[in-house]
C-alpha cells in the first residue's frame, strides 16, 4: 500500500520536476552582455574579473536558483596571441564553477514586487592572466538558467493590515500539475500550505515578507498590492529574494521591500490595508545560455590572432626615484560609464616619505598610449586625482573610445606628477584613556605654502570586547592642511577613518588595542621638504600586463 501511495505521489511531482524544454511558440530568447571586467596584477598572480547580465525577453521570468541550479561550464579563454587557457571560474564567496544563489541578482523592477525577474546578474572571474602582450580577450562558454514560462500569483483571500508585530497567515498551494489561466488564483482546493509572516516599520515605509513552504513546489517570491488588487506606487525590492536550502522537507524565502523616496519628499508610507501572496512556478525549464563575450579596451572588433613577439621598449625609460615605486595596477571597464575603459597605476613611497594631498599636481599626471610604432598616440589625464592614503594610491586614467587597437599590445608613456615629502612627528604626548578629554598638537610649517597649525584630538569612546578593545578619536584642524600625513597611537592598530557626519572638516579615526589600555601614547605626522617627483613612464602593457623585455644576447 506504501509503494502504490509512493507511486502515486511521484506521478503528480513528475510535471512540476520536467525539465523538458517548451514549446517552440514558447521557446525564450536570451540576450548576454558584459556589464563590467577588470584585470588586476597587484594581489597575487593577478586575475580577471566578469560582470554578465543575461536578458530574458519575451514570456516568462528567470528562477532564483538554489545551489544546484545555474553553473558555468567549458569556459575557455583564448587572447589576441591565439593562446587558450580552459580556465577554472572563480567566485569570491562561492564553490569554483558554480554560481552562488547570493551573488546572482534578480533585476530590481519598477513595478509592483511580484512581477518577472527579467535580468540575471552575476559575476565571475579566470584565475589565469592572458599573455603579457595581449590587446583583447575572447571568452567562451554555456551558463544553465533555470526559467519558468508562466509564473502566477497565489494571493489570500483577505486583506492584511501590517503593523510592526510579526503576523502569520497561512495559504493554500495547489495540487502539482494544477494550472489556473487568470492572473491573479484563489487557491481554495489544495493539500499543499504555505505559511507568511509579514512585519513592517514604525513608519510603516518597509514591509518584511519571509515564507515556508513545502519544497515540492515552487515559490520564487511575494506579490503585495494595494486593498484593490492593483499595483503599490512606489514599492520595490529592496534585495533579491533569499531562498534556504530545503531542510525536513520545507523551503523558505525571505525579501525586503521599502518605499522608494520621491523628489524632495519624505517617503511615503505603505497603504493600511494590503493584499499578500506569492509568485508560484507551476512548471520551470533549464537551459544553457551560450555565452560569447569580448574584453576589449578598444572598444573595436577585434583582429585575427597573431603569434607574440618580444617587445625591446619594454620597462621604464629612466631609473625611477628610491622614494618611488610604481605598477601596472589594472584595467577595467564599466558599461555604463560615459568613458567605460579605466587603466589604473599604482604608487608607493618608502616608509620615509608620504604623498601630498595637492590636487594641482595629481591633476597634471597623464599618459599616452598608443600602437608601437604608431604615428598616433591618445593622450589621457588622470581622473579624479584623488589619493588612497599616505603612503600609498591608485591613479586611474579614463582611456577614449578611439583608442587605437594594440599591436602585441600598446606602448604606454607619460609623466606622473607626484607631490610627496619627508615624513616628520610632533613629540609624542601620553595621555589618560578617559573619553571626552581634549589634546592640542602644533605642527610646525613645511614650506611657504604650508603654515604652522594645530590639531585637536578628541577621545570619543573605548569600546572593550571579548577579542580587542577599540578607541575612536575625533580630528580637527588639520582640514585643507596638504602637510598633515596622520595621526600614531602608539600600540594601536587604525582599523577605521572617517567623515564626521556633523562636521565635514573632521575626521573620525578607530584604532584598535588587544585589551584596554590605561593610557595612550599619540603624535602627529607632518609632511617636510615637499617636492614634486616627476617620474617618466615609457613601457609596452597588454591585457597580461608588462610585457618583459627580451633576454640581452
Amino acid at each position: 500500500m506504501i509503494f502504490t501511495r509512493s507511486l502515486a505521489l511521484a506521478a503528480l511531482l513528475a510535471p512540476l520536476a520536467s525539465a523538458a524544454l517548451p514549446p517552440a511558440a514558447e521557446q525564450p530568447r536570451f540576450t548576454v552582455a558584459l556589464d563590467d571586467w577588470s584585470i588586476s596584477y597587484m594581489n597575487g598572480p593577478g586575475k580577471v574579473g566578469l560582470g554578465i547580465s543575461i536578458t530574458l525577453q519575451g514570456k516568462g521570468t528567470f528562477v532564483i536558483p538554489s545551489s544546484g541550479e545555474g553553473q558555468l561550464t567549458r569556459l575557455l579563454m583564448q587572447d589576441s596571441t591565439g593562446k587558450e587557457t580552459p580556465c577554472d571560474p572563480y567566485q569570491p564567496w562561492g564553490m569554483p564553477g558554480k554560481l552562488n544563489p547570493s551573488h546572482v541578482i534578480g533585476s530590481k523592477s519598477p513595478s509592483s514586487p511580484g512581477s518577472p525577474y527579467k535580468i540575471l546578474n552575476f559575476s565571475c572571474g579566470l584565475k589565469e592572466l592572458p599573455a603579457p602582450q595581449s590587446e583583447w580577450l575572447r571568452i567562451r562558454g554555456t551558463w544553465t538558467v533555470q526559467f519558468c514560462p508562466d509564473p502566477q500569483r497565489l494571493m489570500l483571500k483577505q486583506t492584511v493590515k501590517p503593523s510592526e508585530e510579526p503576523q502569520t497567515f497561512y495559504l493554500d498551494l495547489p495540487e502539482p500539475n494544477v494550472r489556473e489561466d487568470s492572473d491573479i488564483v484563489q487557491a481554495d482546493c489544495a493539500s499543499n500550505t504555505a505559511s507568511i509572516q509579514l512585519k513592517t516599520n514604525e513608519d510603516r515605509t518597509t514591509l518584511s515578507c519571509e515564507a515556508e513552504f513545502p519544497s515540492s513546489a515552487s515559490i520564487q517570491g511575494f506579490a503585495i498590492l494595494d486593498s484593490t488588487g492593483r499595483p503599490i506606487s512606489g514599492l520595490r525590492r529592496a534585495h533579491t529574494p533569499e531562498i534556504e536550502e530545503p531542510k525536513d522537507g520545507k523551503t523558505s524565502i525571505s525579501c525586503l521591500y521599502e518605499m522608494e523616496e520621491g523628489a524632495e519628499k519624505p517617503s511615503p508610507s505603505l497603504p493600511r490595508e494590503l493584499k499578500i501572496g506569492v509568485v508560484y512556478l507551476p512548471r520551470k525549464h533549464s537551459l544553457d545560455v551560450p555565452i560569447d563575450l569580448t574584453v576589449n579596451p578598444s572598444l573595436s572588433p577585434p583582429s585575427p590572432p597573431r603569434k607574440p613577439v618580444n617587445n625591446p621598449e619594454s620597462g621604464l625609460s629612466a631609473q625611477p626615484p628610491a622614494v618611488l615605486q610604481v605598477k601596472l595596477y589594472n584595467w577595467f571597464f564599466y558599461k555604463d560609464a560615459q568613458e567605460p575603459v579605466f587603466l589604473g597605476i599604482h604608487i608607493h613611497t618608502d616608509k620615509n616619505h608620504a604623498l601630498m594631498n595637492d590636487m594641482e599636481q595629481q591633476g597634471a599626471s597623464y599618459i599616452n598610449l598608443s600602437s608601437p610604432g604608431g604615428k598616433t598616440a591618445v593622450r589621457c589625464r588622470v581622473h579624479p586625482p584623488t589619493w588612497g592614503t599616505s603612503t600609498y594610491n591608485m591613479l586611474f586614467f579614463p582611456l577614449p573610445r578611439s583608442l587605437p587597437p594594440g599591436n602585441e599590445g600598446w606602448l604606454l608613456t607619460g609623466e606622473l606628477r607626484v607631490p610627496v615629502g619627508e615624513v616628520h612627528t610632533t613629540p609624542a604626548r601620553t595621555i589618560p584613556a578617559e573619553p571626552g578629554k581634549k589634546w592640542l598638537f602644533d605642527v610646525p610649517a613645511a614650506s611657504e605654502g604650508c603654515p604652522p597649525f594645530q590639531l585637536q584630538a578628541t577621545l570619543l569612546s573605548i569600546k572593550p570586547s571579548a577579542k580587542e578593545s577599540r578607541v575612536t578619536f575625533k580630528l580637527q584642524g588639520h582640514h585643507g592642511k596638504p602637510h598633515f600625513s596622520g595621526f600614531h597611537v602608539e600600540g594601536g592598530m587604525q582599523v577605521m577613518s572617517n567623515k564626521d557626519p556633523e562636521d565635514e572638516t573632521a575626521h573620525l579615526i578607530t584604532y584598535s588595542f588587544p585589551q584596554p589600555p590605561g593610557t595612550l601614547s599619540c603624535c602627529v605626522k607632518y609632511i617636510v621638504n615637499p617636492t614634486i617627483i616627476r617620474h617618466p613612464l615609457n613601457m609596452r602593457i597588454g591585457l597580461g600586463g608588462i610585457v618583459p623585455a627580451p633576454p640581452e644576447k
